[in-house]
């Protein structure tokens, strides 16, 4: 199986988006098992990207923005990136990203839900808080 980094024949080891955010950094090795464990310690938002990808491009505001208010508001839920051009293909099949941005969310339990709504700060709280991660003030945001 060819991934869609490879088809289009985008390069390897790239810089990422979302160094010096909000946004957790996980590569590599490192991502294969925290995205493959079996629990999580809270709810994790996984985007994974690709740096050449332009529709991965268009969402770096809202997912910084989205992280940033998680940790200003406390909420018991994180924001990872996951830079696939720093994966090898055994960590990419680990993870079964297929396509570009992939949006998961991983609750405590290790269950996963794939994000397929709209790609803004204000529909990824929606979607957290219609998997039950509490977002109170965080919500509130949103609705003004």
């Amino acid at each position: 199986m060819v991934s869609e980094a490879e088809a289009k024949g985008w390069s390897t080891n790239l810089p990422g988006f979302y160094e010096k955010t909000a946004v957790v950094e996980v590569d590599g090795e490192a991502a294969k098992n925290k995205f493959t464990a079996s629990s999580f310690a809270k709810p994790t938002l996984m985007v994974a990207y690709h740096p050449q990808c332009p529709h991965c491009k268009t969402i770096v505001n809202d997912v910084t923005a989205l992280a940033t208010d998680i940790g200003q508001n406390k909420v018991d839920a994180e924001v990872d990136g996951v830079n696939m051009s720093k994966l090898n293909k055994n960590q990419t099949l680990a993870l079964n990203v297929k396509g570009f941005p992939t949006i998961r969310l991983y609750r405590k339990d290790g269950t996963q839900e794939e994000y397929k709504g709209e790609r803004t700060e204000a529909g990824y709280m929606e979607f957290l808080a219609a998997q039950g991660v509490t977002i109170n003030a965080l919500a509130q945001k949103t609705k003004k």
